[in-house]
């Protein structure tokens, strides 16, 4: 009995690392809160807000009504009709912040969160 729980164990440890060698094989795992130019240029996005939409809409929700705040190079631009004027070849990358988190960085009126643009100048 005690060589089957140790083959059943060793066979749940093949199983595992199997598992994660698989998720491994694909490159490193997509980061919720950031948009690559490699990503945006993959997808075909023209501005910006084609990019958000087509890789993390979910950024576009907002909490409670309140959208995001676009910041571009740390300045503040406005709100999400910005990424529409903005072209990917501009960028590189494109990143969210909670509403907490951009509160606490920016101060009030971030409860949607905040888009932070990186330009490639």
């Amino acid at each position: 009995m005690r060589v089957r729980a140790q083959l059943a164990m060793l066979a749940g440890l093949l199983v595992l690392s199997a598992c994660a060698a698989s998720s491994q094989a694909g490159g490193p795992a997509r980061d919720r809160n950031r948009i690559t130019a490699a990503e945006m240029e993959a997808v075909n996005a023209r501005t910006a807000m084609d990019a958000v939409r087509r890789l993390r809409s979910s950024w576009l929700r907002g909490v409670g009504g309140a959208r995001p705040v676009v910041y571009v190079d740390n300045i503040r631009m406005g709100g999400l009709e910005v990424l529409e004027r903005m072209a990917v070849e501009d960028i590189s990358e494109l990143r969210f912040m909670s509403g907490p988190d951009a509160t606490t960085r920016y101060g009030t009126g971030h409860m949607g969160g905040a888009i932070l643009v990186s330009t490639k100048r």
